[in-house]
């Protein structure tokens, strides 16, 4: 057995000297480096869009948001005021998280009796804006989409 060993150390060696190049490929695609950051959030809808059904329920002139960070219990019925937060961005979680984790983001509203929503999935990679607009801003009947900025 000891005669065999400067054999086998150098078979070890040749091997591992082989799969080098490979782990290094293995390396780059799967231990890829994400930044933390934080996901902001702009409503961006003109309140007026709303008032043109004067019967409106309730829910009608809201943003209703949900998000899932993964490893995370998901976030539901985050109300948010088309009035009091149009245009404005603001910090969706309120605080920073960790780079590559998955987060989930769904945001809906209802408009002339119709829930309308839309939602978007991505890893964290830095700041992320999420836009909430309708699909074709000069159409009023268009559908509404989360756009990443």
């Amino acid at each position: 057995m000891i005669k065999n060993l400067p054999k086998t150390s150098l078979l070890v060696i040749l091997l591992g000297l082989m799969t080098l190049p490979f782990a290094h490929c293995a390396r780059n695609t799967l231990g890829e480096q994400y930044d933390d950051g934080r996901v902001y959030f702009i409503i961006d809808l003109n309140p007026d869009w709303f008032r043109t059904n004067p019967n409106r329920p309730i829910e009608q002139g809201r943003v209703i948001i949900s998000y899932t960070l993964e490893g995370e219990e998901p976030v539901s019925g985050l109300a948010y005021s088309v009035a009091d937060f149009s245009g404005q961005r603001f910090d969706l979680v309120e605080r920073s998280i960790k780079g590559g984790t998955e987060v989930r983001v769904s945001a809906y509203t209802v408009h002339q009796g119709v829930n309308q929503s839309a939602g978007v999935t991505f890893n964290v990679d830095g700041n992320v804006t999420l836009r909430f607009r309708l699909k074709d801003p000069t159409d009023r009947g268009s559908s509404l989409v989360l756009v990443m900025e």
